[in-house]
């Protein structure tokens, strides 16, 4: 079975690459085998260079291989930016390995992230394509679903108690209050969809999931993020000045 898994997040991964892949590090599936810097042309940027520029890009993107898959991290800031990305591809036999939901969990504190998901690749790729060709690729005025795993932000976490109580008191749903998000997960292995009825009719009362209330929105309107850490502005002059360095 094949498995994405996705952290949006509005610090600046690129300068924290290194500390990025000491975390996949410590999950066997994960564990870098291998990387490279995207955009640059290979042998361009020595090995033991890649993190001192990935620190220093004001865009760019880390592809990994690790033992169950890949995974990138990509970043690009500037006064249009929102949010940066560690996104991950493997394969699994049947469960998701306690060490990658870890993984997922503690980047997502560690990266304050916003909204985090694991679920079978295809449902999340289908659902990314439908959702960007909206305009938007992101948390901001309603939720595309309820996956297999999902990591609410304190932004998306304290809206989504406000307006709808969401407890997710049915038994097929798990759910932790972590140091600085919220976590929801659904028994048992991934699955396809539909999902179990009484899951499926609490979701439906909630109204703010797309997939299932077409019209779906927040009640307080769209979520203004903090952008202000991926916006800070540095001239190309700088840019060049520190890659010179190098």
């Amino acid at each position: 079975m094949q498995i994405t898994f996705s952290i949006d997040t509005l610090e600046r991964v690129g300068e924290l690459a290194e500390s990025i892949l000491d975390r996949l590090s410590k999950a066997d599936e994960l564990r870098p085998r291998s990387m490279r810097l995207r955009d640059y042309d290979p042998g361009e940027i020595p090995d033991e260079k890649i993190l001192e520029v990935a620190a220093r890009d004001a865009r760019g993107g880390i592809e990994l291989i690790v033992p169950a898959g890949e995974v990138s991290l990509s970043w690009r800031y500037g006064p249009t930016s929102w949010f940066q990305l560690v996104h991950g591809e493997i394969r699994v036999e049947r469960d998701v390995p306690t060490g990658v939901v870890d993984a997922v969990a503690d980047l997502s504190e560690m990266l304050s992230a916003a909204y985090s998901i694991i679920d079978v690749e295809d449902l999340v790729s289908a659902d990314l394509l439908a959702y960007s060709s909206e305009g938007s690729a992101s948390p901001l005025d309603r939720l595309d679903d309820l996956y297999w795993y999902n990591y609410y932000g304190p932004d998306l976490s304290r809206v989504l108690r406000r307006e709808h109580g969401l407890t997710f008191d049915v038994p097929e749903v798990s759910q932790r209050q972590l140091a600085r998000g919220w976590e929801v997960r659904v028994d048992g292995p991934p699955r396809s969809r539909p999902y179990p009825p009484a899951l499926r009719k609490y979701l439906n009362d909630a109204g703010v999931f797309r997939k299932y209330t077409k019209r779906a929105r927040f009640k307080s309107g769209r979520i203004e993020f903090d952008y202000s850490k991926v916006r800070e502005k540095k001239s190309k002059a700088d840019w060049d000045a520190d890659f010179d360095e190098l």
